[in-house]
């Protein structure tokens, strides 16, 4: 086995800067065949910043953990945080897929296609840069239920706005 750090201190994280070896260990969590801290503290989390010509052939998987945030994808730096998570909001096994745009009133979420912006989630608004289209209703409120609602009707071939 293998200790990094001092016996009465051992390392909580590793930070790898390169990797430009052909010799390479798999780590697998839960399948480490060698140990990485201690048997009874084995570290959970590496930090890799350039691994050189390594490509994921497989997938990545986080668990699901009931009523929090799963562990996901982070971006750090200038100021600014990104992330991709999933969390489980009721302990009924509903979930949703989080992409967070940190702490910067300028930060923002854009959904691109072909290297064009076509959706872009800001700190106040969503844009959308080419037509928007609903196949059923538009619905614009107040968030307690007063509003508008923008509905074509077939039967009569025209727009209906209704106060709701």
């Amino acid at each position: 086995s293998f200790d990094l750090g001092e016996s009465s201190r051992k390392w909580d994280e590793l930070y790898v800067n390169v990797i430009r070896s052909a010799k390479f260990d798999t780590l697998l969590p839960n399948q480490l065949t060698t140990t990485i801290g201690t048997a009874a503290e084995p570290f959970n989390v590496i930090h890799a910043r350039t691994i050189a010509t390594t490509k994921f052939t497989g997938d990545i998987t986080f668990d699901i953990i009931r009523n929090n945030r799963s562990k996901g994808l982070k971006w750090l730096g200038l100021d600014d945080y990104h992330e991709i998570y999933v969390e489980e909001y009721s302990n009924s096994n509903n979930t949703r897929l989080v992409i967070d745009s940190g702490n910067n009133t300028q930060d923002s979420t854009v959904f691109k296609n072909n290297g064009d912006d076509k959706l872009e989630i800001k700190t106040d608004k969503v844009e959308a840069h080419e037509n928007l289209q609903a196949n059923k209703k538009i619905i614009v409120s107040d968030g307690t239920g007063n509003g508008v609602s923008i509905e074509y009707n077939n039967a009569i071939g025209a727009m209906e706005f209704k106060f709701i």
